[in-house]
């Protein structure tokens, strides 16, 4: 049978995720701050080690297709852009620099199975990311003085907003960028005759472009939610703040390691 997930037809045309190279095309808003490493790095899988508390929050507007099927924007819009937001770690495996991951919320089915195939850890959420339209005579474009506003949310609970009062025009340098991006796949067994997967990962990400990246003053307020672990980075610096777009492709994930059963109180 064809297609990478459930439903498994024939023609793999009911499958919810392709399996194929996808690109994507994303408005960011980040706000970067430095946290208390050793609750950090309770959040991170065997293998990782955090680096210096750097973390960043994020709420972003995503356009996604396959290579496989290029025409999904035409064919099944809703089934080719989502809003994502994420907290990630900033953190090494061995000398390798890059971004864990540790929470991340979307509000479509499909990117959530998508993210847990490549080891992102995800759950639904309900995102929005506000920025100024250029066309809007009220407001203008991104420019000094303007406002950029973002929130994440689950199941009525307010889990984060972001927002940022645009100072100057920035480039890619103000990206606290690292060059890797680490994922845990974990597909638990449920009964003993299962078979469980749980690797340390590393995304495949190329093609990566930055473009329209304005800095300024930025705001973060973090709530809480019964089925959510905020804690970690409840006590932070605020350290900087940006908005920007940039495009990428993933074809799937690289494995790196095996990890074993987590430790109780981890």
């Amino acid at each position: 049978m064809a297609g990478a997930t459930h439903f498994l037809t024939p023609t793999g045309q009911a499958s919810l995720v392709d399996d194929a190279v996808y690109g994507w095309g994303a408005d960011m808003l980040t706000v970067y701050l430095r946290c208390d490493p050793a609750r950090l790095q309770a959040l991170l899988p065997a293998g990782l080690k955090v680096a210096d508390g750097l973390c960043m929050a994020y709420v972003g507007a995503f356009q996604s297709t396959s290579e496989d099927q290029p025409a999904a924007m035409l064919r099944n819009p809703a089934g080719a852009v989502y809003n994502e937001a994420a907290l990630s770690i900033a953190c090494t495996h061995g000398d390798r620099q890059g971004y864990f991951p540790a929470f991340v919320w979307v509000d479509k089915e499909w990117s959530l199975i998508r993210g847990w195939l490549n080891g992102y850890p995800k759950k639904i959420g309900a995102i929005t990311l506000a920025r100024p339209h250029p066309y809007n005579p009220v407001t203008g474009g991104l420019r000094e003085g303007a406002v950029v506003g973002g929130i994440c949310a689950r199941h009525g609970f307010t889990l984060f907003r972001l927002g940022l009062t645009v100072t100057r025009a920035g480039d890619a340098g103000d990206l606290r960028s690292r060059p890797a991006t680490f994922g845990h796949r974990h597909w638990p067994a449920l009964h003993p005759t299962q078979t469980p997967v749980s690797e340390l990962v590393e995304v495949n990400r190329t093609d990566l472009r930055v473009g329209d990246v304005w800095a300024g003053e930025p705001f973060i307020e973090l709530g809480s939610a019964p089925d959510e672990a905020l804690d970690c980075f409840a006590d932070h610096e605020v350290l900087a703040g940006v908005t920007y777009s940039y495009g990428f492709r993933i074809g799937g994930a690289t494995r790196l390691a095996s990890i074993g059963e987590r430790p109780s109180g981890r």
